[in-house]
């Protein structure tokens, strides 16, 4: 398969040759490149990513695996660099093949497995403290503290039932604990409605919500 971006690169790091599948993927015009080196085209953490990839490539005759970011107008991308170095002739200035593949996917599967690793000792963690807990405060203490960790949520708060009322009594912004006393009934803003429909409920337009 043609790789998404491959460059014919000296060992300082400057373009020579390009072949461009993609140029959205491109951090200038594919024209730019030409005669420039890498370090006036990308940003500084790139290039020097690039270049240690093209040291490595001309003591060992190749360099694979180095990875780079880069902000474009199609959002946040990584790239994995491979990197050849050119047969050339006795006398001649040594030159390398460098591909550059779009690994933004595989990246952010990576990130959702260890999002999901993360989640799971923290719910570990949560069960081991609510076990030594008899305290029914404590524990609601305990969940939403864990919760909050979960979701990266800088605040929250956990109810029980009392005389058909969903009853709120502590909150927790950003790990400073707040006595409060919120009361509501079947039906009113989202406490409410849980409580009705006994459902999760998420809002993403929380201006025009008529629970919220």
């Amino acid at each position: 398969a043609v790789p998404d971006l491959m460059f014919e690169l000296g060992l300082d790091g400057r373009c020579h040759d390009y072949h461009c599948r993609r140029t959205d993927l491109l951090a200038a015009p594919p024209e730019a490149f030409l005669g420039q080196l890498v370090r006036d085209v990308l940003p500084p953490d790139a290039a020097t990513t690039c270049q240690a990839a093209l040291r490595e490539a001309h003591e060992t005759g190749h360099s694979f695996g180095r990875q780079y970011e880069l902000l474009l107008p199609t959002g946040r991308l990584w790239f994995e660099l491979s990197v050849a170095r050119k047969q050339t002739r006795v006398g001649e200035m040594p030159r390398f093949v460098v591909l550059s593949r779009d690994i933004t996917a595989r990246k952010q599967v990576e990130a959702a497995l260890l999002r999901r690793s993360e989640q799971l000792e923290l719910m570990a963690a949560a069960s081991q403290e609510i076990n030594g807990e008899l305290d029914i405060p404590v524990i609601f203490r305990h969940l939403v503290a864990a919760a909050m960790k979960l979701s990266g949520a800088e605040s929250g708060a956990a109810a029980r039932v009392c005389d058909g009322q969903m009853v709120f009594s502590e909150y927790n912004t950003g790990g400073e604990l707040a006595p409060v006393d919120y009361r509501f009934s079947a039906g009113y803003g989202v406490p409410g409605r849980v409580m009705q429909t006994r459902h999760s409920y998420l809002s993403n337009d929380a201006g025009s919500d008529p629970y919220v």
